[in-house]
């Protein structure tokens, strides 16, 4: 099947679709909003300010907690929605022995949802405000993560500028190896891809938080 060209998608039926779904939409789950309105909250309050004098930073300290939130929900959430898929779906597909890596390149990519959720927050002193920085956030993974369909049903160029984004390797690369068996060149090279955006979600935390902090030793004289 050549990609982006049908909407036959081969390995794809009405099981593995649903099991598709149900771990493609575990990021929507996973998704620390609470996290986000926290560090407004925050920023609002000036609560932030008191940690530039600390010996550990808010940056640190956040983003331990949003590992915390997503280290929580992720087992309630794949012990509720598995169950209701076997329910659903009326049994279990054959790559299902593929869960413990798509679980564990789940939880890397609420890794980076964690981080740029913090990078926004931290800019909230720039845009004032996060929400609706939010929301589009969300709206690119629900769209070039192929949470909505598989990539494979969507024309090609769609397909091109979903792979130059983290969005193709937090959802679609571990959720497809439901319908599609990966090689060990794929899976590591899904590893390696989600470990190339969490250095540069890091980066780019690391630069705003530096950023941030001298403009509040600015401001404060």
């Amino acid at each position: 099947m050549a990609i982006g060209t049908s909407t036959h998608i081969d390995g794809l039926n009405v099981m593995t679709a649903t099991w598709y779904f149900v771990f493609a939409e575990l990021m929507i789950f996973l998704s620390p909003s609470s996290f986000l309105a926290s560090i407004e909250g925050d920023m609002k309050s000036g609560r932030y300010v008191s940690f530039i004098t600390k010996p550990f930073s808010y940056t640190g300290v956040m983003f331990a907690q949003g590992l915390g939130i997503i280290s929580a929900r992720l087992p309630v959430y794949l012990i509720i929605t598995t169950t209701l898929c076997f329910f659903i779906s009326g049994g279990l597909p054959e790559n299902i022995i593929y869960a413990p890596l798509i679980v564990v390149a789940i939880f890397l990519s609420g890794i980076m949802q964690v981080i740029f959720y913090l990078v926004i927050g931290l800019l909230y002193l720039w845009t004032g405000e996060t929400k609706n920085m939010g929301l589009v956030w969300n709206k690119l993974i629900f769209f070039f993560g192929g949470m909505m369909f598989p990539l494979d049903i969507y024309p090609k160029i769609i397909i091109d500028i979903a792979k130059l984004t983290p969005f193709y390797s937090m959802i679609y690369l571990p959720v497809r190896m439901i319908f599609r068996t990966p090689e060990t060149g794929d899976i590591l090279a899904m590893f390696a891809l989600q470990g190339f955006w969490i250095l540069i979600f890091v980066a780019i935390a690391y630069i705003t938080s530096r950023l941030l902090s001298r403009k509040l030793i600015v401001l404060g004289g």
